[in-house]
């Protein structure tokens, strides 16, 4: 996973604690939900109370250079504020901590995110996640903003090591332009077009970073029939080679005590009674052990037909023993 951009030592060996050993792994570590920040609104337009996302310049930086302890009560630090414009009004994006480190100037345009309240008659926003807004961006797409944004869970270890959501988006967006074309897809195109699915590598990008909500669950349709087609491959595969090796005892089907029973019986049985018993009956004549498990509601008529396996096995010189809780 080294090989990653901003995936060194440390970083590597808290994505391997979380179970992470391969790039492969990397990319197929789902979001656990998306936040759709895709709604660009004006300052004076966006309510109040909801996740919305504007682009807007910075007016003015104010608060405590280096983050210095003011003389607040406590000996909290001073918040950082930095005031945002657009041309329908005026935001104040306020940092209680950390605002040393936003190396925002004057000028600046950004993308920012976040819930907007109203604080002393003026628009606030606490901590918004924010992108530098540039006039050349090589088509690169926003991770934390203007669009539908991939939320990811994560150990303590990988939070302390800068891999949480945040963090994570932009290594999953470095894997995914260096490795993602590497990866083959084993589905062939007749059968992924006949069902309608994605191509894998289109999937991966869609289910990390979707353009819409609605692409974000065909993506994660394509890996769950991926999980669940080689799930039924291996148990294919394990009853072949059980059918290859294991012996187990031929039983002919019952001409005597079956029939008798059956007779005896003051009803008769039902369709789904005497296609399963056909059935079992065919498994108790191959020369490999049955392993088959009778499912039906309470009063449904299971028992008759045990019963009846259990005469098949009699009949053909063995003993047979019914367990029952």
């Amino acid at each position: 996973m080294e090989e990653v951009a901003g995936i060194g030592v440390r970083r590597g060996a808290a994505l391997r604690e979380a179970g992470i050993q391969t790039v492969g792994d990397l990319l197929l570590c789902l979001p656990r939900r998306y936040l759709d920040r895709s709604l660009v609104a004006g300052i004076a337009d966006a309510p109040l109370g909801q996740e919305v996302i504007l682009i807007c310049s910075v007016r003015s930086v104010s608060g405590p250079a280096g983050g210095r302890r003011g003389r607040r009560g406590g000996g909290g630090r001073i918040p950082t504020t930095v005031t945002m414009q657009d041309a329908s009004g005026v935001l104040d994006c306020v940092w209680f901590q950390g605002g040393q480190y936003l190396g925002l100037r004057e000028g600046d345009t950004l993308a920012i995110s976040g819930k907007i309240d109203s604080y002393r008659g003026r628009r606030q926003m606490a901590h918004p996640e924010y992108e530098f807004v540039l006039e050349d961006t090589g088509g690169s797409p926003p991770l934390h903003t203007g669009s539908i944004v991939p939320l990811y869970g994560g150990t303590a270890e990988m939070r302390e090591r800068g891999l949480q959501s945040r963090g994570y988006r932009r290594v999953i967006r470095v894997a995914l332009d260096d490795f993602v074309d590497r990866i083959a897809d084993d589905l062939d195109g007749p059968i992924r077009r006949r069902l309608g699915l994605m191509e894998l590598q289109t999937c991966l990008r869609s289910v990390h970073f979707p353009a819409s909500l609605e692409e974000a669950d065909r993506a994660r349709q394509r890996l769950a029939f991926d999980e669940l087609f080689k799930l039924q491959m291996e148990l294919a595969r394990r009853r072949q080679e059980r059918l290859s090796l294991e012996r187990g005892i031929a039983h002919g089907r019952s001409q005597r005590l079956v029939p008798a029973l059956l007779r005896s019986l003051p009803f008769e049985l039902t369709g789904a009674q005497k296609r399963v018993l056909d059935e079992i009956s065919e498994d108790m004549g191959q020369g490999y052990t049955m392993r088959r498990l009778l499912h039906g509601d309470v009063g449904s008529g299971k028992t008759i037909v045990a019963v009846c396996a259990m005469l098949a096995a009699v009949e053909s010189g063995h003993l047979t023993a019914m367990m029952a809780p």
